[in-house]
C-alpha cells in the first residue's frame, strides 16, 4: 500500500533485503495482528528502527517503563557499566560523560540485545531524560557523541506502592 509517498513493503525490502512480496506478507500479517495500527504508522515506525525484522517477523523493540529505566541508569552508573569521565574533543571539557557508543556495545554484550534494540533503551534513557547529550544537540544515537547522566538522585526514588499515612 502507498502513502503520500511512502510504501512499508519497498522500504522493508530495502533494509532487510526481502523480496517485495515477503514484505507484503510480514505487513499484512502484523496488521492483523494490530488492527489498531495503520500502514502510515507501520510505515513510521519501520524508518524509526521501533520495528525490526527478527526471525522472519516484524518484532516491534519495547521501550523501557520509568522503573527500568531507573535500574538501568544505575546499572550503567556502577563499575560494572560504561566509563564515564571527563573527556576532551576540539579543545573543549566535556565533564562525567560516556560515548553513545560505548553504551551500546555494553548493552548488546550485557544485555544479549540486537545492536537496534540497545538503540532503543538509550533513546529511552534520553526520553526519561535520565540522560542527554552533552551539548543537547543529539537524540541518542550509536555513534562518538558524548552523554552525561542528569543530576538525578537514582538512588532515592522508591517505585514501592506504599501508602504514607
Amino acid at each position: 500500500m502507498h502513502i503520500d509517498g511512502k510504501f512499508p513493503n519497498i522500504l522493508l525490502s530495502s533494509l532487510y533485503q526481502l523480496p517485495v512480496a515477503e514484505a507484503n506478507i510480514l505487513i499484512d500479517d502484523w496488521l492483523s495482528q494490530n488492527p489498531d495500527q495503520s500502514h502510515l504508522t507501520l510505515y513510521n515506525l519501520i524508518e524509526s528502527g521501533k520495528i525490526i525484522v527478527k526471525n522472519g517477523v516484524l518484532h516491534k523493540l519495547s521501550s523501557l517503563s520509568l522503573e527500568e529505566a531507573y535500574s538501568l541508569a544505575r546499572e550503567i552508573q556502577a563499575d560494572r557499566g560504561v566509563e564515564i569521565k571527563n573527556r576532551w574533543y576540539n579543545l573543549r571539557l566535556y565533564r562525567q560523560c560516556f560515548i553513545g557508543s560505548e553504551l551500546v556495545d555494553w548493552l548488546v554484550e550485557t544485555k544479549g540485545i540486537s545492536t537496534q534494540e540497545a538503540i532503543i533503551l538509550g533513546q529511552s534513557l534520553l526520553g526519561y531524560r535520565l540522560i542527554r547529550h552533552v551539548c543537547d544537540d543529539h537524540d541518542f544515537k550509536n555513534e562518538f557523541l558524548f552523554y552525561r547522566f542528569q543530576n538525578i538522585a537514582l538512588s532515592t526514588i522508591n517505585f514501592s506502592n506504599t501508602s504514607q499515612t
